[in-house]
């Protein structure tokens, strides 16, 4: 129809945030031991971070280089670590 303008855009985007505690059983901070840790749909062998789309090369080793997760200095005992695990 002449004269129709459609507009099929996004007028504006509610922005929210998640904020969400993960437990690293014995202090084990490795991509494997987090929620966020999940296979590839696209291609199973890979495995990547929910959190930022990382390709996670070493999850069983390591954590990833883009991970989000901020981690606190823990207290067990007279033991002290630090939980960073890069």
């Amino acid at each position: 129809m002449p004269g129709v303008i459609r507009y099929y855009g996004v007028d504006y985007y509610t922005v929210g945030r998640l904020e969400m505690m993960i437990h690293f059983p014995n202090g084990k901070v490795i991509c494997v031991n987090c929620p966020l840790c999940a296979r590839d749909g696209r291609c199973p062998m890979r495995t990547i971070c929910m959190a930022t789309g990382e390709v996670l090369d070493s999850p069983t080793l390591c954590i990833g280089n883009r991970c989000p997760i901020c981690f606190k200095e823990e207290k067990n005992g007279d033991k002290v670590s630090q939980a960073d695990g890069r």
